[in-house]
């Protein structure tokens, strides 16, 4: 009995030994057939050694020499911002920020250091991040960049309006600070090229208070953003305007660019240091078959300041009547026109005695 248990025993070692062996021969066959094949993609190319992770590491760990190797990889794989042996010491002890997968390049930007800096990290005490959609125009298509300033716009209706009433448009906030656009951080390698690429959402810097206002007017109105010059530390100080504010505010410009002011239309005036504008009157004038040539050289005299003053008269919309005249006489066709006796007597030209 105590032969035929030593037997089982033996027999269980052995298997577990031929076990042992065949896992070891078979892993040393994979690896080395894994380094022929990287020999063989990698032949003819330049190999650099970097720093990757020796296991799979996650946001929040903590770089050191027990979670990091050094493995060669083509040069071509290898940028300004990773991690080689000689510049490793910039970041070790340093806090990721993302998730790295085992036998990954590191990244200086991977860490709280060297432009990765944990976001929450910018923000300085009693200030905020906000993310905010915008649309194509509201971003000037594209064209924002972390560490811009902008003013931020609100078009909406005044509120317990009627459905009638007009939206306007005000300053909201003035001179805040862009932290990022979609995924692109102030200070991060990526800022610089934001403007090339399409983004949806923009970060502001703002107050705890400034955020509860510019929620709630995203749920009440829209937003637009308008960009700031660096240097300007102004507050925006236009006023609320409607579309009605807008169109009553619109004047014709002359060359330099100066409003010029609507003109009474004056018969036998002057004009308004020669600008003239028009009026409903003078455009009625202007208009009528009876008046036009009148108000032609009139308006035009005005222009020029060639008129003298005079008492400012009504351009009449009508043809004048002429008062004490007496009706036109109907002449057969082929007869002689009668004359008065007082045309007679002036020889008026062209009329028969």
């Amino acid at each position: 009995m105590a032969v035929s248990l030593n037997k089982n025993w033996l027999l269980l070692a052995g298997a577990i030994a031929l076990g042992g062996l065949a896992f070891f021969l078979s892993n040393k066959a994979i690896n080395s057939r894994i380094t022929e094949l990287e020999e063989e993609a990698n032949r003819g190319k330049t190999l650099v050694p970097v720093v990757v992770a020796s296991r799979p590491l996650q946001a929040g760990d903590v770089l050191d020499a027990s979670v990091v190797a050094v493995r060669k990889i083509p040069s071509e794989f290898v940028n300004r911002n990773t991690v080689v042996p000689d510049t490793y010491d910039a970041v070790d002890g340093q806090p990721l920020t993302v998730e790295v997968q085992r036998g990954e390049p590191l990244m200086t930007t991977y860490t709280a250091s060297r432009g990765g800096e944990i976001f929450a990290a910018t923000l300085k005490d009693g200030r905020r991040a906000l993310t905010i959609e915008v649309d194509e125009i509201s971003s000037m298509s594209g064209m924002l960049r972390p560490g811009d300033r902008i003013d931020l716009m609100l078009t909406a209706k005044p509120p317990g309006g009627d459905g009638n009433a007009k939206e306007f448009t005000f300053p909201m906030l003035s001179n805040v600070e862009v932290l990022a656009t979609g995924q692109a951080q102030k200070g991060t390698a990526s800022a610089g090229e934001a403007a090339a690429r399409a983004y949806s959402h923009v970060t502001l810097n703002v107050t705890p208070q400034d955020a509860t206002r510019v929620i709630a007017a995203k749920a009440g109105g829209k937003l637009t953003a308008v960009l700031r010059a660096p240097t300007d530390q102004v507050a925006n100080p236009s006023p609320a305007l409607t579309i009605d504010d807008v169109v009553a505010s619109i004047a014709p410009r002359d060359a330099d660019g100066n409003s010029q002011r609507l003109v009474e239309f004056i018969i036998g005036g002057s004009g308004s240091g020669g600008k003239v504008s028009r009026t409903p009157m003078l455009d009625a004038a202007l208009q009528d078959p009876n008046n036009r040539a009148i108000a032609e050289r009139v308006a035009q005299a005005m222009a020029q300041g060639d008129m003298p003053a005079a008492a400012p008269t009504a351009m009449p919309t009508q043809p004048p009547v002429l008062r004490d005249t007496p009706p036109p006489t109907q002449v057969p066709a082929g007869s002689r026109m009668p004359v008065s006796s007082s045309a007679a007597s002036r020889g008026v030209p062209g009329l028969a005695h």
